[in-house]
C-alpha cells in the first residue's frame, strides 16, 4: 500500500477522462489526502475500498474520502472508460463550512447507483465539467465549482431517495 501523489489537484481541483483498451488492474492499494469521485462511463470494474470489494457498472459513482485505502480491479471487461474528479478539503470554501457537500463521502456507502434517467443526467453533468476544465474560459473555476456542487447535491439526494424506497 502506498500514498498516491500523482493526481494532487492544482491548486485544489482536477478532472480527467481515461479510456483503457486492455485489461487493467492497479498494481497497489493506495490512499491520498484529497477527495476522489470516480464515474464509470463504460465497461465494468471492481473497486476495493478499505476491506470490501464493490461491483461498479456504467453510470455508477464511487466516492472516496481522503486517506481511505482503495484500488480498482478489472472485472472481465477488456476496456473501460472513466472520469476521475479530485479535490482538496478546502475546495468549496465557505459553502462547505459544515461538511454538508462532502457528507456523501462519510456514509460508508462508497458506490452510488443511479436509475437510468438519472445516470444520463449525471453523465452529461460530468462531461460538462470536463469540457469546462478543458476550455478554461473566463470564470471556468466558478462554473466548475457550481457544477461540482450540483453533482454532490444530486448524489446526496439520490442516496436519500434510494434509502427511502428500500
Amino acid at each position: 500500500m502506498k500514498k498516491a501523489s500523482e493526481l494532487v489537484p492544482e491548486p485544489n481541483f482536477k478532472i480527467e477522462i481515461q479510456k483503457r483498451t486492455k485489461r487493467f488492474t492497479m498494481d497497489e492499494r493506495h490512499f491520498h489526502d484529497y477527495f476522489e469521485i470516480y464515474f464509470l462511463l463504460s465497461g465494468r470494474r471492481y473497486y476495493f475500498i478499505e476491506n470490501m470489494t464493490y461491483a461498479v457498472n456504467p453510470g455508477d459513482i464511487v466516492f472516496i474520502p481522503p486517506n481511505v485505502i482503495h484500488k480498482t480491479i478489472e472485472a472481465g471487461s477488456n476496456e473501460h472508460e472513466r472520469v476521475l474528479i479530485v479535490f482538496q478539503k478546502d475546495y468549496f470554501g465557505d459553502i462547505e463550512e459544515d461538511g454538508i457537500l462532502t457528507e456523501i463521502f462519510n456514509t460508508n456507502n462508497f458506490v452510488c447507483k443511479f436509475k437510468p434517467h438519472r445516470q444520463s443526467y449525471i453523465e452529461n453533468l460530468v462531461k460538462k465539467i470536463y469540457k469546462e476544465w478543458e476550455n478554461k474560459r473566463r470564470f471556468f473555476n466558478l462554473n466548475i465549482k457550481a457544477m461540482d456542487t450540483e453533482l454532490l447535491v444530486y448524489s446526496i439526494r439520490n442516496s436519500e431517495d434510494t434509502n427511502e424506497s428500500v
